[in-house]
C-alpha cells in the first residue's frame, strides 16, 4: 500500500504498509518495484518507508534503493509505548516490532 502527497515542500511517496511472507519475499520486491514505478511516473521527489533492520521488509527496501535516514533530518520524531499482554513474555525487543506509516498520525 502506497501514497503520494504534497508535504514538507515537495512530493513525497510513502510506503504506508509493507507486509511480506517470509517464505515468499520476492512478492514484496514486486510490490515495491510497482510502487517505485508509479512514484517515478508521478515525479515524486522522495520516497519514505519505515523498517527496522530486523524487519523482513528492510532488505527489500535496501534492494530498491532506500537508504537509512539519519535521525536529525527526519521529519518525524517517534515515541513508542507498549504494554505486554502475554504473561509468558518478559521483555520485547526490536525484532518483534514492525512499523508503518499506517501507525502514524503524521501522514
Amino acid at each position: 500500500m502506497f501514497e503520494l502527497l504534497a508535504e514538507h515542500g515537495c512530493s513525497v511517496g510513502y510506503v504506508m504498509e509493507h507486509n511480506v511472507d517470509i517464505d515468499h519475499t520476492h512478492h514484496g520486491d514486486q510490490l515495491i518495484a510497482a510502487g517505485v514505478a508509479c512514484w517515478n511516473a508521478s515525479r515524486a521527489d522522495v520516497l519514505l518507508a519505515w523498517a527496522l533492520p530486523e524487519n523482513a521488509s528492510y532488505a527489500t527496501f535496501r534492494r530498491h534503493g532506500f537508504i537509512n535516514l539519519p535521525a536529525r533530518p527526519s521529519p518525524v520524531e517517534m515515541h513508542l509505548g507498549y504494554r505486554i499482554l502475554d504473561t509468558t513474555t518478559k521483555e520485547l525487543n526490536r525484532s518483534v516490532f514492525a512499523f508503518s506509516y499506517l501507525d502514524s498520525d503524521k501522514v
